[in-house]
């Protein structure tokens, strides 16, 4: 077949061009209508962020830990999973000292865990004094990801509570009731991002 745009080629309508089957242009539009319909009813339809003002949003009733401000979280774990959550924040060093010392509550007040923020990298550890609750901890470096998770046991008023050491510098670290980290999408390799930060 002659190439439509060689040297003397007609241009305009009657110029020839490549045959096409009728079953490929079919198959494009197909698949054209197919992409349509499902955009178009996704189109302005907003998706509901946690809110994580007390009283929570819908059916998720939370009441916050007193001291303690919160923070709406964006956690993509591993596999590429998405979670928006509300955590509990503790940002000062005195909210960080106290952490969840003496909760029992397993649902946190509502909350998927407690978020612990440092203005720079730390490297120092954790520990569970006058903690009753088992916990699970997630370890979170400058750029979100998780480098290291571990579980921490109850420890009493005593000085000799065993302490819990990160992989690596971090920047955040997340506790939570002991093993639900997976349930927020926390484990090696998640990335966290605070909301509006």
């Amino acid at each position: 077949m002659p190439d439509a745009h060689a040297e003397g080629a007609p241009d305009g309508p009657g110029a020839r061009l490549p045959r096409v089957g009728w079953r490929l242009v079919l198959g494009v539009l197909l698949a054209v209508a197919g992409a349509v319909a499902l955009v178009v009813p996704a189109l302005g339809r907003k998706v509901a962020a946690p809110t994580c003002a007390a009283g929570g949003s819908g059916s998720t009733k939370r009441t916050p830990l007193a001291g303690f401000n919160t923070v709406e979280v964006h956690i993509t774990d591993p596999s590429g999973g998405a979670h928006d959550l509300c955590m509990l924040a503790a940002s000062t060093s005195r909210q960080q000292e106290r952490g969840l010392m003496q909760v029992t509550d397993r649902t946190l007040g509502g909350y998927a865990g407690m978020l612990f923020a440092f203005t720079q990298d730390v490297s120092g550890p954790f520990w569970m004094r006058n903690t009753p609750m088992p916990l699970s901890i997630a370890f979170i470096d400058r750029t979100g990801r998780t480098i290291s998770v571990a579980d921490m046991a109850p420890c009493g008023a005593t000085g000799d509570c065993p302490y819990t050491y990160p992989a690596g510098p971090f920047r955040w670290a997340v506790e939570v009731p002991q093993g639900r980290l997976a349930s927020i999408g926390l484990g090696r390799g998640s990335v966290l991002r605070v909301v509006g930060s």
